[in-house]
C-alpha cells in the first residue's frame, strides 16, 4: 500500500439482476447522504461524491455496475474512490472505508427490497 495512494478500487457481487442493483445504488447514495453527480443506466455508471468532514476533504466516487452473466443471476459493482486533494496521507485507507460503507448500505437496501441477504 502506497503512503500517498489516491485512487482505490474494490468490487463485489450481489445475487440480483442489474436493474434492482442499479436502482438500489441510488437509494444507498441517498441513504448515506452523498451527492449524486451523474447517472447513466445504459453504461452502468454512477458518479457521486462525499462531503467534507473532519477526517477528509471529500471523495469522488464512480460505480460501474454490470451483470455477471447473460442470465443476470448476479451483478458486479466496481467502485473507485479518489480523494479531493492529491497528496493526503492515508487517503487509501479513507477510500476503502468509504467504499466498504457504500457496499454495506447497498447490501442493506437490496436485502430490504428482496428479503434475501446480499453476498459480497
Amino acid at each position: 500500500m502506497a503512503v500517498f495512494e489516491q485512487h482505490t478500487t474494490l468490487s463485489t457481487q450481489y445475487p440480483f439482476a442489474y436493474a434492482p442493483v442499479f436502482n438500489a445504488a441510488h437509494q444507498a447514495i441517498e441513504g448515506l447522504r452523498y451527492k449524486l453527480v451523474a447517472s447513466d443506466p445504459d453504461r452502468g455508471t454512477i458518479r457521486f461524491s462525499t462531503g467534507m468532514s473532519l477526517a477528509s476533504w471529500g471523495e469522488s466516487l464512480e460505480a460501474r455496475i454490470a451483470p455477471v452473466d447473460p442470465q443476470q443471476s448476479a451483478t458486479a459493482v466496481q467502485l473507485t474512490s479518489s480523494g479531493a486533494l492529491p497528496t493526503l496521507i492515508g487517503q487509501g485507507r479513507r477510500n476503502r472505508k468509504v467504499i466498504n460503507r457504500f457496499f454495506e448500505e447497498l447490501g442493506r437496501v437490496l436485502t430490504g427490497q428482496a428479503g434475501a441477504p446480499a453476498q459480497g
